[in-house]
């Protein structure tokens, strides 16, 4: 096929293009998390085309959790990097055992175009009390200071670039979400 044919086939017009698409990648292994679901297929590429990403990229770093779309991974850090008031951030992690402490840091610019900073923070404490250092297979035990870091990265991007998501909700707050909703 000449490549303005296959550059018009993954760019659908309709929105039956787009389910035939859909439908291609649900069925391939590169869909990862969304195989053999066309439905949530579908859904990632119109949250490729609401955030300007990548539809494979969308594939891979979204999830649904709780009938809604949720980003994790790269994709988080990306998003707040194009951010207009994004400067820098760092991160890092103190202690050990039950008192290790992810924390993580955004520059950023204020209302007034000044430079502000926020830190978040997430502990092993916290962790153990919203239950998840014996799920996920452990990951907790085996990956402490990333997912630490993970945790007070989402909370920091949320609360200093709010708009970074573009509505979107961060994988983090629905796991929280859902296990609230248990526990109570």
């Amino acid at each position: 096929r000449p490549m303005n044919e296959i550059q018009a086939w993954v760019a659908p017009q309709t929105l039956d293009e787009a389910k035939a698409l859909a439908s291609v990648i649900a069925a391939s292994e590169l869909a990862g998390p969304h195989r053999g679901q066309p439905a949530n297929v579908l859904m990632c590429m119109l949250v490729s085309n609401q955030i300007q990403v990548g539809l494979m990229q969308v594939l891979q770093e979204v999830a649904i959790i709780n009938n809604r779309p949720a980003i994790w991974g790269t994709l988080l850090m990306e998003l707040a990097m194009r951010h207009p008031k994004y400067v820098d951030f760092d991160c890092g992690v103190t202690g050990t055992g039950m008192e290790m402490e992810g924390w993580f840091t955004i520059v950023y610019l204020n209302g007034i175009g000044e430079k502000a900073s926020y830190t978040a923070r997430f502990t092993m404490k916290d962790a153990q009390t919203a239950g998840l250092i014996d799920k996920k297979g452990g990951i907790y035990k085996l990956y402490s200071a990333d997912m630490l870091i993970s945790r007070a990265r989402s909370r920091a991007l949320l609360r200093a670039l709010p708009g970074c998501t573009h509505g979107l909700a961060t994988k983090e707050e629905m796991e929280d979400a859902v296990a609230s909703r248990k526990s109570t």
